[in-house]
């Protein structure tokens, strides 16, 4: 991920984020005011984060504590750079209970799309069948927020030979496992609620679970796709006929992006902890700034 923070200096018009690798399902580019973000920060951009991301982190700054009243709310521009790291560890990153907690729910729900054999009905085979499911989003590439209660899984299924069959088939198909989903006896014993079937590109069938211990909702949203990269080794150069494939397929932009989800997902998965928890900061500071008011 490539993160452009101009220069703190009011003759800078705007801090801009683009990332090269679009998130699976939305395509998005941020672009946040200077003078909005002046209010907040009180021209704080550079020296905050630069510190920090090229500096190696300070046992101390570790090793300190934070206050109980240094609440997520509070402007994270004006810790210094050297309590960055404790304050990723403190207030972003999710506990190891939480998030084992929220992923064995998340567990359920791929064991039911691996073992179930969805009956085709009007131009798909008889037998349909789940080859992989992918986790991607923030909880798929390790840089999920402590907030966060969204997951997102990419189901790459036997009946798509083509990105063309794809588009043809994809609604019947969300329409299958949502019929399937309905008497799934261990999906309702976590309080499947509010299935329904998200408008995009593409679209996916979004429902509702608890955790088992804590009754937490989480919403899971699955996405049927193509395998277009098959079982290959990921690490290695793609044929070319894949990106001519999906050139001659036409599709509206963003419409066959997780069938490459894997590729999404590994380019942030081994990147270094320090590098993560940046994007970590990035989010909440998103987060924080889509709050102003104008």
């Amino acid at each position: 991920m490539t993160i452009n923070l101009q220069d703190a200096d009011p003759q800078w018009a705007h801090c801009s984020l683009v990332p090269p690798f679009p998130h699976p399902f939305h395509h998005r580019v941020l672009e946040v005011s200077r003078k909005r973000t002046a209010l907040k920060t009180g021209g704080v951009c550079r020296s905050w984060v630069g510190a920090w991301l090229y500096s190696p982190a300070s046992p101390a700054a570790v090793a300190g504590t934070f206050s109980t009243n240094m609440a997520l709310a509070q402007e994270l521009y004006s810790f210094p750079a050297s309590k960055l790291d404790s304050f990723v560890t403190q207030w972003l990153q999710p506990t190891r209970e939480w998030k084992e907690e929220v992923l064995e729910t998340v567990r359920t729900v791929e064991e039911f799309l691996r073992q179930e054999n969805f009956h085709g009905e009007r131009g798909l085979p008889r037998d349909v069948r789940v080859l992989k499911v992918v986790k991607v989003g923030s909880f798929g590439n390790g840089t999920v927020l402590r907030s966060t209660t969204d997951v997102e899984l990419v189901a790459f299924l036997s009946c798509f030979h083509s990105f063309q069959e794809e588009a043809k088939h994809h609604h019947t198909v969300l329409r299958l496992i949502q019929k399937k989903m309905f008497y799934c006896q261990d999906l309702l014993d976590l309080g499947l609620d509010n299935l329904g079937v998200t408008e995009g590109f593409p679209s996916g069938l979004i429902f509702t679970l608890r955790t088992r211990e804590t009754w937490e909702p989480i919403t899971v949203t699955i996405i049927p796709a193509f395998r277009a990269l098959g079982p290959s080794c990921l690490t290695s150069q793609l044929p070319p006929e894949v990106y001519v494939n999906l050139i001659q397929a036409n599709g509206y932009p963003g419409n066959f992006s997780p069938s490459f989800s894997e590729l999404q997902r590994n380019f942030m998965k081994h990147r270094p902890t320090k590098l993560k928890s940046f994007l970590r900061l990035v989010k909440h500071w998103y987060q924080q700034v889509r709050g102003l008011p104008g």
